[in-house]
């Protein structure tokens, strides 16, 4: 995480001591009447609403710094209830809908809400959160967190907050789920950049979802994360591992490099593209996934990725984007986007020579997955709603090896309902034809 920088460090002092001078604080020392504090409230929580949203916005990585600020008394509790919301959520969640390791930041927070003079106040507003996130955690982490505080009705509260009915899995995700929905509008998600392989292996996984809800973000400003992601592209320790690949390929799939920058991420890429064993395979196996996770592989994308590849490698990463350049360029239902495309899967039919050589030390798959060729094309014509292709090479449940290879005429006779113009701009027709009820099997 990165300090606060010191402008925003300004603004916050600037903005503490309005709320220590002010006529609703002063009325509410004298009272401590929860309606006065409610008055505090309303007057001030809203514009650390909005400076935590423009922090969030333009400077993601210092978002953890932010909040431990906010913890100080000068800040009265304010907005506590919501960081303490955002500390249940960053952690990293496994299968089993548990912490996949201990939460500190969580631990800070509630450290910080039960010993602030207003907790009486706050804990009306806080129970959710720490019911979710001590379903999530251990039972020791829970019990060593209660055992910090002196004060015997915390203790019993925190307690309290322990529920039984969180030991079943299927009502911890439901809770789980449930709570993360009210706070889907919210853009609290940062992260830490691992300095080790060590690190890098626990790390990569919020890592690489915090990158990828980045390019989700309207009107995100990545400017101040894009030294941080190209260092870490940079970093030879890290050089083939898995995560690695896969934040390299979002990288030069959505930002938009240059200079140094530029040149810093294709020579990495060529030379993990180079090294490490099965590169093609998780490339496009990482393909898929961005797809699941929301990502669109659009034209633009793709002219990012076979920008900073080196296309004069002869293999089927180069035919595959070579391929798509083309077919963005020329559209479906051309002749030179239709041989593209048959070059492209006759190159690439063979699972054994480029999706399961020994040497890469990957487990083989069942014979009837397809090519990679396919797993490229599968996400070209998702876009158009056409998935003739994955018909075409997926062999049918009582067919020989012979009729699967004999399939390859319907992929091009799906083309007469695509587009004429090339893909960057058009999408299937409403009127045309139905697809095969196998479409979408893959």
């Amino acid at each position: 995480m990165k300090e606060l920088s010191e402008h925003y460090m300004e603004a916050l002092e600037y903005l503490a001591g309005e709320i220590q001078e002010s006529d609703e604080l002063s009325t509410y020392l004298e009272t401590e009447e929860e309606d006065d504090y409610n008055a505090l409230k309303d007057l001030f929580e809203p514009r650390i609403v909005d400076f935590f949203a423009k922090v969030a916005l333009e400077n993601p990585l210092q978002l953890v710094a932010l909040e431990r600020v906010l913890l100080l008394p000068e800040f009265e509790g304010l907005f506590l209830p919501r960081i303490l919301g955002h500390s249940v959520l960053r952690g990293e969640v496994n299968e089993h809908f548990q912490y996949a390791r201990p939460q500190d930041h969580f631990r800070d927070v509630l450290i910080a809400i039960c010993n602030s003079s207003n907790f009486e106040i706050l804990k009306k507003r806080i129970g959710q959160s720490i019911q979710v996130g001590f379903a999530l955690s251990s039972d020791i982490w829970i019990s060593n967190l209660i055992n910090t505080f002196e004060n015997k009705k915390i203790r019993y509260y925190l307690q309290t907050q322990k529920l039984d009915k969180y030991r079943n899995e299927a009502d911890r995700k439901e809770a789980y789920l449930r709570y993360k929905r009210q706070f889907a509008n919210d853009n609290y998600q940062t992260a830490e950049f691992p300095g080790t392989p060590t690190e890098l292996t626990i790390m990569i996984s919020p890592l690489k979802h915090f990158i990828i809800h980045r390019i989700l973000l309207p009107g995100a400003d990545n400017s101040t994360i894009i030294p941080e992601i190209t260092a870490f592209i940079a970093n030879k320790d890290f050089h083939n591992h898995t995560g690695h690949l896969q934040i390299l390929s979002l990288y030069v799939h959505y930002f938009d490099l240059e200079g140094a920058d530029r040149d810093i991420v294709e020579e990495a890429l060529q030379k993990v593209r180079k090294s490490m064993p099965g590169f093609n395979h998780q490339w496009f196996e990482f393909l898929l996934e961005m797809e699941k996770l929301g990502l669109d592989l659009n034209p633009d994308a793709d002219v990012r990725a076979l920008t900073a590849l080196d296309l004069k490698v002869k293999d089927g990463l180069s035919d595959y984007y070579k391929m798509l350049d083309i077919l963005h360029d020329e559209g479906f239902r051309s002749e030179k986007a239709q041989e593209a495309v048959r070059v492209f899967t006759a190159n690439t039919r063979d699972v054994d020579r480029e999706r399961m050589h020994p040497a890469d030390g990957l487990p083989l798959f069942r014979k009837s997955h397809p090519p990679h060729g396919c797993i490229g094309l599968s996400r070209i014509f998702r876009n158009c709603k056409a998935f003739y292709h994955i018909w075409a090479f997926l062999p049918a449940s009582n067919s020989t090896s012979a009729s699967r290879t004999s399939r390859w005429p319907l992929c091009t006779s799906a083309w007469i309902n695509l587009p004429t113009s090339g893909a960057r701009t058009t999408r299937m027709s409403k009127n045309s034809s139905p697809l095969p009820s196998r479409i979408g099997a893959f």
